[in-house]
């Protein structure tokens, strides 16, 4: 990993700004956490006719750019928030976050958390102020306020099975609607089924890394694998995984068009699909009765197998949007 390299830096300046923005800020996660809005963003303008679209981007198109600037700030405040409400947990079993903290300081951290919430705050009211609509301070209020509720005490949903699972996803589902809404006002089937089909798929990819730190998390978190087993977490995120990406594509087939490209990426996302989750099968549930070879490949499927997921979705997206 990169967070031993950061932490032999010896310019202290520059080691602090690294692990702020690298190891305390997740970036194996940055990517994924961006791809729902974009998959918002696309769907909208699928939606739309070569004529609007142009019409949008001349007048109305730097409203993205602000978006995307404000769901960056989202991002910061909900992983470096979620890191300080598992500082005790990470000094014992991920120590390069709880490291990272030590060397950032508690309180800075909390600032930089009040400064990016002020920013993200200011560029949604102008969003809302240029729309004339208060629907992105709503899914803002929910994405952020649902994010800190989940990490941080006195709430500190996490702690609780079933909340557990929903509330660490709402954040990243509510960004396909934000993205989706900065092009289309309007509620529409394909807005409805990708987000019911993000949300489902985000429950079982959750539910498939919960078991990487099933162990680590007793006496401190209830997630499903903790209160349920292990088994039982693996079995059911295995079948929403793939239910999630069907309805994702059900979606997607409302708004494809008759363009070979569309039809095309619709095979062969289909066929990407099917060995992502037949690898997944072979590697983990087919060795469900040997926690210790399924556990670091259940963390490793979260990451990679998320980001490989939602890439395919937003892609196809873009192409029906440009074609």
């Amino acid at each position: 990993m990169f967070d031993d390299t950061i932490f032999r830096i010896k310019n202290l300046t520059l080691r602090k700004i690294l692990a702020l923005f690298l190891v305390c800020g997740r970036a194996e996660y940055f990517a994924a956490d961006m791809l729902p809005f974009w998959m918002g963003v696309f769907l909208g303008i699928s939606l739309l006719n070569p004529t609007n679209l142009h019409q949008y981007v001349v007048e109305e198109g730097y409203m993205v750019l602000y978006a995307m600037m404000a769901v960056v700030c989202a991002h910061y405040v909900a992983v470096w928030s979620n890191n300080l409400g598992d500082y005790d947990l990470d000094k014992a079993f991920k120590s390069p976050l709880s490291d990272s903290i030590d060397l950032i300081g508690r309180r800075k951290l909390w600032t930089y958390i009040l400064i990016l919430g002020v920013i993200g705050t200011f560029l949604i009211v102008c969003l809302s102020l240029l729309r004339n609509t208060l629907v992105y301070i709503i899914l803002w209020a929910i994405g952020v306020g649902v994010a800190l509720a989940y990490s941080c005490e006195p709430l500190r949903l996490k702690k609780y099975v079933i909340a557990n699972e929903i509330t660490r996803g709402t954040p990243l589902v509510v960004l396909l609607p934000f993205g989706y809404f900065l092009i289309i006002q309007n509620f529409s089937i394909p807005l409805t089924l990708y987000t019911l089909g993000l949300a489902v798929n985000l429950l079982g990819l959750f539910m498939i890394g919960e078991i990487w730190c099933c162990k680590d998390d007793k006496g401190y978190v209830n997630t499903a694998a903790v209160v349920c087993g292990y088994r039982f977490t693996l079995n059911l995120g295995i079948l929403l995984i793939p239910l999630g990406i069907i309805v994702m594509m059900l979606g997607y087939s409302h708004v494809l068009s008759s363009s070979k490209y569309s039809i095309f990426y619709l095979v062969i996302h289909a066929i990407v699909s099917m060995i992502i989750m037949g690898i997944l099968v072979k590697e983990t549930l087919l060795k469900r009765n040997d926690y210790n070879a399924i556990e670091a490949k259940c963390g490793l499927f979260t990451k990679v197998g998320t980001t490989s997921i939602w890439v395919s979705a937003t892609i196809g997206l873009l192409i029906t949007a440009l074609f």
